[in-house]
């Protein structure tokens, strides 16, 4: 059950600011920061990138099923670096996290943001462009589906015998990296191992 904060409480009866929420993107490139705020946000020792109302998001569900639970994650207009990185980088089965946040009066954050949702990137990443015209300036649309953390549980991850892969498995579980195990593997390929006393 999530609660909210004593200062958020009060914020909420008061009628003051405003509700925000925080996107946290991994990539194996790097943390992608985005808030829905029209300005820059400073929280929990890190800056969120303000990309207003061009970020959206279907609702979070809680549903028995969890095949049913995650999001349908939707930036539009977005800054180019941002593509940039998800075009660059690897993403897939790294971690995206959303809290909501209320925003003060005077732009800063109320203390504790809840994290509303936690999963992985699992899809493809849909991006579109439509091309300025006489009436309307151009944009880019990013669009991808995050799964809930509970529906991944159902399904095994797979890491492929590369050190690629296996490395990228370390760093989402949160362990050192720099394994470089099956770096070796070629090398013994098709050679008798002894094991054992014999």
């Amino acid at each position: 059950m999530r609660t909210l904060t004593a200062g958020m409480q009060a914020a909420v009866a008061a009628q003051t600011g405003e509700i925000v929420y925080l996107f946290q993107i991994g990539t194996s490139g790097g943390t992608i920061r985005v808030c829905s705020a029209p300005v820059d946000i400073a929280w929990n020792s890190q800056t969120w990138e303000g990309i207003g109302g061009t970020l959206a998001f279907s609702g979070v569900e809680e549903t028995a099923d969890p095949a049913g639970q995650g999001v349908e994650l939707t930036l539009a207009g977005v800054d180019q670096t941002i593509i940039s990185a998800l075009l660059q980088n690897q993403f897939r089965g790294y971690e995206v996290r959303i809290w909501l946040a209320h925003l003060a009066a005077n732009g800063t954050i109320i203390a504790d943001p809840i994290e509303i949702f936690r999963g992985r990137q699992l899809s493809d990443y849909r991006i579109t462009e439509e091309r300025a015209t006489d009436i309307s300036a151009g944009t880019v649309t990013v669009v991808t589906r995050v799964q809930s953390r509970l529906a991944i549980l159902r399904h095994a991850q797979p890491v492929f015998t590369s050190e690629t892969s296996h490395n990228d498995m370390l760093k989402r579980a949160g362990l050192t990296i720099g394994d470089t195990f099956f770096r070796n593997v070629p090398a013994i390929a098709g050679k008798t191992l002894k094991w054992g006393d014999d």
